[in-house]
């Protein structure tokens, strides 16, 4: 039975409730919470109220204040399954699973057939690792219609987290069909649908609908104008540009930097290093990409740095100061801290200029497993959006090839190319090497990196939490006679040799 919740006598405004609750939904958080404060000073009992201003916490990262202000809602209103929700949600960011399970659980008492808490629990499920807990949960909700696309969803990734592959395929035809759909879920859905095809071993079909979803995606890219920003890159940072640069004698020997193309076994090796009890594991920062926009001149979005006039020791020094408080703030008490934004191969040169003392790991990957991972992902946002053409990924791969075949001859930091093969074949010997190279003693939990408790917010999350596995070696091949696009315009030497 349906639980009605009690009977507010205090009601807010409701223009001013939806206008806040408008501006969560875009983004706005600063001015969200603004109003939600105005509120509260004339109507502090009205618990509505609670859970949006929790809502704009939660967006500018600030989540005991937001778990706080749920709690605070919920004691004026106990039964408010939007404020279970929300205290749920604030849980998920806290990386409480088992707390946000809890208060999912506690919604959905009160409220058994939404969609939005059944998806919420399998999220929380799923992070824990409780799969086929969360499928048992999602299978009486999506035998029939009608559910939403985010069930579905979440139906499909425990099927292939799980392995049941056919059963998550008896939903395929019917959603590829869906055009009605709007495009983002639809491409999301697209890619799982994609993943459960290619587990269960139908190759050319789950090509197909990995085709589909990039196309359904609709980024664009222009590998012309990438082409002839690595152009000028190559041309205005040289070994002599870079000698005549002053730069800061402020020490940085706490960063490194790990860099290369994405899907190239950058989380893994973050990974490993953040499980040194002494190392830091930053995930992916945008800050090195921020002070070179500023520098260049420019807005947001990629940035290639080659105004070397505008590198004055006053801009040099102010820029590594603005890196080292950055990262001070994420990583008070680690001896290193590694800054693991593969884009920033086209900022090697700014941060040689700016940290002297950093220290660069490159991972490297055979190109073909590297653009067919990249190729059947969504990394939703436009910094990845050569990924969703076959010819933009092999015109980007080997602008990304030749820029750091350059920064190797022209660079005079330390440099370690990681190759993604030799790690999964020797794990010990190359995660010693790694080690070594960032500056710590060997600790044996560098070997059990799939244990290290710590959010990771890329694609690669699930994976960095498994032992190492040799199955994504050769991928490619099974995909052979339909990647000449691709194929054709990659560099012979970024190919590895299969073991």
């Amino acid at each position: 039975m349906t639980h009605t919740p009690r009977t507010r006598t205090h009601a807010a405004p409701a223009a001013e409730m939806a206008r806040a609750q408008e501006l969560v939904n875009h983004g706005a958080y600063p001015d969200a919470s603004a109003i939600c404060a105005r509120l509260l000073k004339r109507h502090p009992k009205v618990a509505a109220i609670w859970g949006v201003l929790s809502a704009a916490q939660v967006g500018l990262g600030d989540t005991a204040e937001a778990r706080r202000s749920a709690q605070k809602g919920l004691k004026l209103d106990p039964d408010s399954v939007d404020l279970r929700l929300r205290l749920g949600l604030t849980y998920i960011a806290e990386h409480r699973f088992d707390d946000a399970a809890g208060e999912f659980r506690k919604a959905l008492a009160l409220q058994p057939d939404r969609q939005w808490t059944i998806r919420c629990l399998c999220d929380a499920l799923t992070r824990l690792g409780r799969h086929d807990e969360a499928l048992a949960l999602l299978r009486p909700h999506v035998e029939g219609r009608p559910w939403s696309p985010g069930l579905g969803l979440a139906y499909l990734k425990c099927c292939v987290a799980t392995g049941r592959f056919e059963e998550g395929l008896k939903l395929a035809e019917p959603l590829i069909a869906d055009t009605t759909m709007p495009s983002q879920p639809r491409t999301v859905m697209l890619f799982q649908v994609a993943d459960c095809f290619a587990g269960a071993g139908m190759f050319d079909r789950a090509f197909e609908v990995y085709t589909l979803a990039n196309e359904c995606a609709g980024r664009e890219f222009d590998p012309v104008r990438n082409r002839r920003e690595v152009d000028r890159m190559i041309q205005a940072w040289t070994p002599e540009a870079l000698a005549e640069l002053d730069r800061p004698k402020r020490r940085t020997d706490r960063f490194v930097f790990i860099v290369g193309m994405p899907r190239s076994g950058t989380s893994l090796v973050e990974q490993i290093i953040a499980s040194h009890p002494r190392a830091f594991g930053a995930g992916e920062l945008d800050c090195i990409n921020i002070i070179a926009s500023r520098l260049a001149g420019s807005g947001d979005g990629p940035t290639y740095l080659h105004q070397l006039d505008r590198l004055t020791p006053r801009a040099l020094d102010a820029g590594a100061k603005e890196y080292t408080e950055a990262l001070r703030k994420v990583a008070p008490g680690a001896e290193i801290v590694t800054d693991k934004m593969p884009a920033n191969t086209r900022h090697l040169g700014l941060i040689a200029a700016m940290l002297p003392q950093a220290r660069i790991i490159h991972c490297v990957r055979d190109a073909r497993d590297t653009c067919v991972s990249c190729y059947f992902h969504d990394f939703h946002g436009a910094g990845n959006a050569f990924a969703y053409d076959l010819e933009n990924l092999g015109s980007r791969y080997t602008d990304y090839w030749r820029l750091m075949r350059h920064w190797k001859r022209t660079l005079d930091i330390p440099i370690l190319d990681v190759e993604y093969e030799e790690m999964v074949a020797d794990q010990e010997a190359q995660s010693r090497r790694l080690i070594e190279f960032v500056g710590l003693g060997w600790d044996g939990r560098c070997l059990d990196f799939f244990k290290t408790k710590r959010l990771v917010k890329t694609v690669s999350a699930e994976q960095v939490n498994k032992p190492m596995y040799r199955s994504s070696i050769g991928r490619w091949r099974r995909y052979e006679r339909r990647l000449g696009p691709l194929l054709e315009r990659l560099p012979a030497e970024a190919l590895r040799q299969e073991s």
